[in-house]
């Protein structure tokens, strides 16, 4: 077993190294990597110790409702690591009063994953998704400490692979103590990798009992309209009030689309302005690149102080690109090339499209942060690693879905000219998010099992 997870281990580092340096800001913290992180508090009170692990900032998102739910329990000590610099600011801005141990994930060879164990000393560990992090489940494994795999999914591609390398994939689930699936679908790929049926349950995507955090008031909504320039300092009448389009979660290739759109109605009269977040704020050098080469007024996030809390006013941006854009009105594409304040300029939108949809690409991306933010939304024709929630959002008509490329873009220029269809897009996505909660009580309830259990 032991020589299974070595071999896992040094088969996926190069791609881990990889993914870490295109995130930004992935040298911050950087001792934290290697495992040199402050001490926890001496066991002298003998609370049972959890570690739980959050990959990046949709997971964060993610586990919202569980997170809130084991701090209310407040009966063991919880550490949490995670592997993206974004991911651990937001974590630290929500949850550094709260939580015992916050810091960056280290790196996955046996010197800094010991360091780090030594530290956390952990009865339980919590896994949000199936990171591969091998050395870590070796680890627990060798010392009998059980691991919990939560929000468990496996895409057709992750599936093909496992299948194709059963022998290694066996090591993989094995280390795992119990799988909470978020649906029969992907039960049913964990059954077929091997793992017994009684380890494997389905509650549902957590992302169900997520917040809606920070939650915007009109005057807020109104405020950030105006600081990113899409509404003037003097306009005061909601009459002028653009159509604002937002790309969510965008790959190569639907930028385009959405200009295209937004060019089109334009020609008919429609003030439609776009906010643009691609999925990898790593591509943004290009997309800059290419935006910056056309006749548009664009404003960078990037390039913007953070929004900060102000006694006054609430939400403020001290400065833009340049003083001609600051509050104008004119600009006429906002790129949101940072990560963690998507949730934020949702909540300004009118209608949202939701990217890696739309051919060639296949899986589609969550629709839960446009549901819970009761935004009108529209997903091309491809969305394979989120059958069942598509497939319910459509059905209670709480989004849109197109064919194909061209009848993507009419569902959203229809959603765009008919204020009506959004808000009841609009109403019905949000009843589906409130219909669609997750277990996130009942992984708790197996957690508190575990640590009493471990800690006779």
């Amino acid at each position: 077993m032991e020589l299974g997870f070595r071999l896992l281990r040094w088969a996926s580092l190069p791609f881990k190294i990889a993914s870490l340096i295109l995130f930004s800001d992935w040298w911050k913290k950087l001792p934290q990597r290697f495992g040199l992180i402050h001490a926890l508090p001496p066991r002298r009170d003998q609370k049972p110790r959890l570690w739980v692990h959050v990959p990046s900032i949709g997971e964060v998102n993610a586990v919202d409702g569980l997170l809130s739910e084991l701090i209310r329990e407040s009966n063991f000590v919880i550490a949490i690591t995670t592997e993206h610099f974004s991911s651990y600011s937001k974590l630290v801005a929500e949850y550094s009063n709260q939580i015992d141990l916050i810091v960056l994930a280290p790196f996955d060879l046996p010197k800094f994953i010991d360091r780090t164990w030594r530290v956390i000393e952990p009865d339980l560990i919590v896994s949000v998704h199936q990171t591969a992090w091998f050395e870590l489940w070796r680890h627990a494994v060798m010392r009998n400490v059980p691991v919990i795999l939560i929000n468990a999914s496996l895409s057709n591609l992750e599936f093909r692979l496992l299948r194709i390398f059963q022998p290694l994939a066996r090591f993989f689930v094995a280390s795992f103590e119990r799988i909470y699936a978020r649906n029969v679908r992907d039960k049913e790929r964990f059954l077929q990798l091997g793992v017994p049926s009684d380890r494997v349950t389905v509650v549902g995507n957590l992302k169900g009992d997520m917040k809606l955090s920070p939650r915007l008031n009109e005057r807020k909504r109104e405020a950030l309209l105006r600081e990113v320039g899409f509404l003037k300092d003097r306009d005061k009448c909601v009459a002028k009030r653009p159509i604002v389009l937002i790309g969510i979660s965008t790959w190569p290739g639907e930028e385009k689309v959405l200009l295209r759109i937004m060019n089109s109605l334009r020609k008919e009269g429609i003030d439609v302005r776009l906010i643009l977040a691609p999925r990898f704020p790593e591509r943004r050098m290009g997309l800059k690149l290419a935006i910056r080469m056309s006749h548009y007024n664009v404003v960078f996030h990037s390039r913007l102080t953070r929004l900060t809390k102000n006694s006054g006013s609430g939400l403020q941006i001290a400065s833009l690109d340049s003083p001609k854009d600051h509050r104008s009105g004119n600009t006429d594409i906002f790129f949101l090339d940072v990560t963690g304040e998507l949730m934020k300029f949702l909540q300004i939108g009118d209608i949202g499209f939701v990217g890696n949809s739309l051919p060639p690409h296949s899986k589609g991306q969550n629709p839960f942060e446009c549901a819970i933010c009761e935004l009108p939304f529209v997903v091309g024709p491809n969305t394979e690693d989120f059958p069942s929630e598509y497939k319910s959002l459509v059905e209670t008509g709480g989004c849109l879905k197109g064919e194909d490329r061209h009848s993507t873009m009419m569902e959203i220029a229809r959603l765009i000219k008919d204020s009506d269809l959004r808000h009841k897009v609009g109403l019905n996505a949000l009843k589906w998010f409130n219909d669609n909660s997750a277990g996130s009580r009942q992984i708790v309830e197996y957690i508190d099992a575990c640590l009493v259990k471990s800690n006779k």
